[in-house]
């Protein structure tokens, strides 16, 4: 079948890893992990939560989201404690072109520890080998140069740079694009795929 497959719930498991939907359960531990932390927001594209109920309303709102069938949304769980950390997200859909972009953010307190690379790994395993996407892209601003590492250590490709000019107000608006197909991927799996 050569069509992108619906969410459906999909789960994935990596070595310390486990990312499977957000719920209300996630909502203390999405506030405290990153969702209120200026460090976090402020390479992304959304604003720092000034409270609780901020964050359960974005929740609630994935929630709904969820009913539709292309709704890519995860929380990163780590196996060991099944704490909450962050999210990570397959968006911005291509159906003509089997393509999407993936988008992450991660407490601080788990920073450097490999769980990005880790949970951007599972995500581009999961779009290639269980479900059809042919083309993943992944954008960060210039002043987070962290994220990029986290790309290209899962064999993303440095495409360029873009300018977006909605950014918030102290940040330069210039973003490097990176790409990765599923040709790319299977180049550098471990053992060769059987037809």
């Amino acid at each position: 079948m050569n069509e992108i497959r619906p969410f459906n719930g999909a789960t994935i498991e990596t070595s310390r890893l486990f990312l499977r939907p957000i719920g209300l359960a996630d909502l203390q531990k999405m506030y405290e992990n990153w969702a209120s932390d200026d460090e976090v927001t402020k390479h992304l594209s959304w604003n720092t939560h000034q409270s609780i109920e901020e964050t359960k309303r974005v929740i609630t709102s994935w929630l709904l989201m969820y009913e539709r069938p292309y709704f890519f949304q995860w929380v990163i769980t780590i196996k060991e404690t099944q704490e909450a950390i962050g999210t990570i997200s397959l968006f911005d859909l291509k159906f003509d072109l089997m393509q999407a972009e993936i988008g992450y953010c991660l407490g601080k307190t788990f920073w450097n520890q490999g769980y990005a690379t880790e949970a951007l790994q599972g995500v581009i395993d999961y779009a290639f080998s269980r479900n059809n996407f042919r083309v993943l892209l992944a954008k960060h601003l210039i002043e987070n140069p962290a994220s990029g590492r986290v790309m290209e250590k899962c064999g993303m490709r440095y495409e360029g740079n873009l300018f977006k000019a909605n950014c918030k107000s102290h940040q330069s608006g210039l973003l490097k694009c990176y790409k990765i197909t599923k040709a790319m991927w299977e180049e550098n799996q471990p053992f060769p795929k059987t037809r």
